[in-house]
């Protein structure tokens, strides 16, 4: 999951508030791209002739509302991963700081991919009912599930609580060389251009995280399609849930699948990595300007236009305190000298 980076004229939750929000934008602007993406790895009967032609019959078949299937849910994952994800990083990196009070390249790594786990189960039940919600017609009189909490439920009680889980292992296991792959692919391009990192532009960083997350989404891709099929996948469904495959485990769902069945909807993927951190850090930049007005670093809450005198390099409470010191010079009588 990609974030928004964060800004140090706003406080922890000010920023937290933003990169939430911004997320569930651009993850709703761009569902329609998801919805097909995660239809092609399930391998439902609207995409079996190919991804580009699923978003024309979904439409024809279920109305522009089917494009935004499982997006509440989604919307409602972002915040809940940050939190975790956050959460656990700290706790992790205070374990594993040296002597000096630092944290080496590895050991960030480490506490970054042990965070990513644990937001990962945690939320795991909220990311199968998301794909079942996406499976499923969008029309009201043919869906099986209502909404998140009524997936959870029917899945409970007619699957048993353990199937709310299915495709965990396969989830924990793509984050580990999906961390991997994006730090070393990193790593071999800033190798290969070999520029100092204070010549690097914002644009050219942009540029090489989104070719290292794109090769490392490619590697880590018929994991992730599997994980869909399993979750999907239901006795108790019609058409066992619109999977392709009828498969009895993960080693046989990978055999039925097929080498190309494995890549199913991967452009499509590839197609929303670049847009999806455009529209997020756009819509972050918007986001922010009414906190940076409140915490009167400018003068409108539309438009980054600076307080005069004010020194945008300082932090909100350094800011808070410049502001108070300010006032009490103001306050302050002028001294009379005599001749």
């Amino acid at each position: 999951m990609s974030r928004a980076k964060a800004e140090s004229r706003l406080t922890i939750t000010q920023n937290f508030i933003c990169g939430g929000l911004a997320g569930m934008f651009s993850r709703t602007v761009l569902s329609p791209l998801e919805v097909v993406r995660i239809s092609c790895q399930i391998g439902t009967p609207e995409t079996r002739q190919g991804a580009y032609r699923a978003f024309r019959t979904l439409y024809q078949q279920q109305g522009w509302k089917a494009f935004w299937k499982g997006n509440a849910v989604a919307c409602f994952r972002l915040p809940l991963y940050s939190v975790i994800h956050l959460f656990t990083y700290e706790n992790l990196s205070l374990k594993l700081v040296d002597e000096q009070g630092r944290l080496s390249a590895s050991t960030a790594t480490i506490a970054c991919m042990g965070a990513a786990i644990s937001s990962t189960a945690v939320l795991y039940p909220t990311d199968l009912v998301m794909a079942r919600l996406i499976a499923q017609n969008a029309d009201k009189k043919q869906a099986r599930y209502s909404g998140m909490t009524h997936a959870i439920k029917m899945i409970w009680k007619e699957e048993g609580f353990l199937r709310l889980y299915r495709g965990l292992s396969l989830a924990v296991l793509e984050l580990i060389p999906f961390t991997g792959v994006v730090y070393f692919t990193h790593s071999a391009i800033d190798q290969l251009i070999d520029k100092p990192k204070s010549e690097i532009s914002t644009e050219e960083h942009f540029a090489r995280w989104c070719m290292s997350t794109a090769f490392a989404k490619m590697i880590v891709y018929p994991l992730h399609t599997i994980k869909r099929k399993m979750q999907a996948s239901s006795a108790v469904l019609p058409d066992r849930g619109g999977v392709d495959v009828d498969f009895r485990g993960m080693w046989d769902a990978f055999r039925q699948t097929g080498f190309t069945g494995l890549w199913r909807g991967a452009t499509v993927g590839l197609l929303k990595v670049v847009p999806y951190s455009v529209i997020m850090m756009l819509a972050f930049e918007y986001m922010k300007r009414p906190f940076l007005f409140y915490n009167r670093y400018t003068t409108s809450p539309w438009f980054e236009e600076f307080c005069p005198g004010v020194d945008q390099s300082l932090r909100p409470h350094e800011l808070e305190e410049w502001y108070r010191q300010r006032a009490n010079l103001e306050r302050r009588p002028p001294v009379l000298i005599d001749d």
